[in-house]
């Protein structure tokens, strides 16, 4: 669903008029950009639809979900991804008793709790506060900030192929586009999406794609996710299927924000925490 010339670059107001020429070809980044590099700043959704970062193979679509976007230390992925299988360890030793799917946003882990309701929450707050501390330390050395959003996915406004070209269980990529939408803007924002999966309906496309829309937090306020089975097989077969029409309309959805971000996502289940595990 793109919107911004090119990949990983943000995309603000003053510039989305000048970057809208040729956007039509733009829904993923241009030939010359580099793997693994991605947006410059701010806070990942997806998405992703995402489911977000977030796989289109989403947590909790009818309920809320917990993003952690933990932006670590140049340098430091190593360490990070030895301080996350540490955490796992020690949750389980624990006995926590809520799952944790990771997603590899280009270098930015997003961690994906989903949550029934705000009681889960505070359960998960509650069981998280003892293994926190007891690895704060080295954590602390690794790990620059960390964004929190609660996000929830919006079926409503996604779309699911009746026969996707992609099974779900084969998905483990997914291409994350962020909407930091203007205020007073969401309302046209939801109708262009809204007119977007009537467009994937009307051709009957076999790609889908996941809408989030934030609860709160500081994430982006939209997200849409986009999945393949990799890298390599989204940047060859998904842009041709995109629907006729369907360009113009991110344009104008490009247009209402102030803010516009793009990164590629991986899901990393070697990082995931399973209770029981």
């Amino acid at each position: 669903m793109h919107l911004v010339a090119g990949a990983g670059r943000r995309l603000n107001r003053r510039n989305i008029e000048r970057n809208t020429e040729g956007v039509s070809k733009a829904m993923t980044v241009r030939n010359s950009e580099k793997p693994g590099m991605r947006r410059i700043a701010g806070s990942v959704c997806v998405v992703g639809v995402l489911l977000c970062g977030v796989s289109v193979r989403s947590e909790a679509q009818d309920g809320v979900s917990l993003w952690q976007d933990v932006h670590v230390n140049p340098g430091t992925i190593a360490e990070y991804e030895e301080l996350r299988h540490g955490r796992n360890a020690g949750m389980a030793a624990a006995g926590v008793t809520y799952p944790i799917r990771v997603h590899d946003n280009e270098g930015v882990f997003r961690l994906v709790t989903p949550l029934a309701s705000m009681a889960d929450f505070d359960m998960r707050q509650a069981q998280a506060n003892p293994v926190r501390v007891a690895n704060s330390g080295r954590a602390g050395e690794v790990i620059h900030h960390i964004d929190s959003t609660l996000a929830r996915f919006r079926p409503d406004l996604s779309y699911r192929p009746t026969t996707p070209r992609v099974a779900t269980e084969d998905i483990r990529f997914s291409r994350g586009f962020e909407y930091y939408v203007t205020f007073g803007g969401r309302a046209e924002a939801v109708e262009l999406l809204q007119q977007i999966r009537a467009a994937f309906e009307a051709q009957n496309a076999e790609v889908g794609y996941v809408v989030a829309e934030k609860v709160t937090g500081s994430g982006p306020d939209l997200s849409v996710f986009l999945g393949a089975r990799d890298a390599a097989d989204f940047y060859a077969n998904y842009i041709g299927a995109v629907p006729d029409g369907v360009f113009p309309l991110t344009q104008r959805l490009a247009a209402l924000c102030y803010r516009v971000e793009t990164f590629n996502s991986n899901r990393r289940e070697d990082l995931d925490y399973q209770p029981g595990n």
